[in-house]
């Protein structure tokens, strides 16, 4: 584990089976190993941590819901579906694509699944979607509601997808020094930040 001062950031990297990649859920289980590089860093750095953001060969899937139907028009879309009862929509990430994520809307990040490949017009779009969106069941106290949500494990057992990502965001200090086995008192419960996680297949 390193700490950059720059960017107040906690990385880790190290290879893994399924079954302790932190953070994720995911019903695709094999024998394959991962590596996995995990970020976190304080809110406060936001705009720091984007300004070197790598956005080569970077796509971004987005679950549209009521709220952020029309937050995405400016964006350059590729492709849009829909799956149960969902408007799903492919993004290109491009240059300023982050630029509008402040403290006030950084839970846009978590509503949305990221992959990298170089060769995007060979993907079968909706097919590689059908295989790795589901339904899943929010459950906190007597509320219920249903999601639609992506496995990224799934989504990478594609020939053509190097990796896949997600940031999380609102997560006590606790969960993610538990999620990452850090020493207790490591993160500042005083302060919010940031999780991002990239995985790609062991080589």
């Amino acid at each position: 584990m390193s700490r950059l001062r720059s960017y107040n950031l906690i990385s880790q990297k190290f290879v893994t089976k399924y079954d302790d990649i932190p953070f994720i859920q995911t019903n695709h289980k094999s024998d394959l190993k991962y590596h996995v590089a995990v970020d976190v860093f304080n809110t406060d750095y936001m705009t720091s941590f984007f300004r070197t953001f790598d956005l080569s060969d970077l796509y971004a899937i987005y679950i549209l819901n009521e709220e952020n139907l029309y937050y995405y028009s400016d964006f350059n879309i590729i492709s849009k579906h829909n799956f149960y009862g969902a408007t799903i929509i492919v993004i290109k990430a491009e240059l300023g694509f982050f630029k509008s994520i402040e403290y006030n809307n950084q839970s846009e990040l978590a509503t949305s699944f990221f992959f990298r490949t170089d060769a995007f017009e060979t993907l079968k779009t909706e097919e590689i979607l059908t295989k790795s969106l589901y339904e899943k069941e929010i459950s906190v106290g007597s509320f219920r509601k249903t999601i639609v949500a992506c496995d990224l494990l799934k989504l990478l057992d594609n020939l053509h997808i190097n990796s896949v990502m997600k940031f999380y965001t609102h997560r006590t200090e606790a969960s993610i020094e538990k999620a990452l086995k850090l020493n207790d008192f490591v993160l500042d419960e005083n302060e919010d930040y940031i999780s991002t996680i990239e995985i790609s297949l062991f080589q």
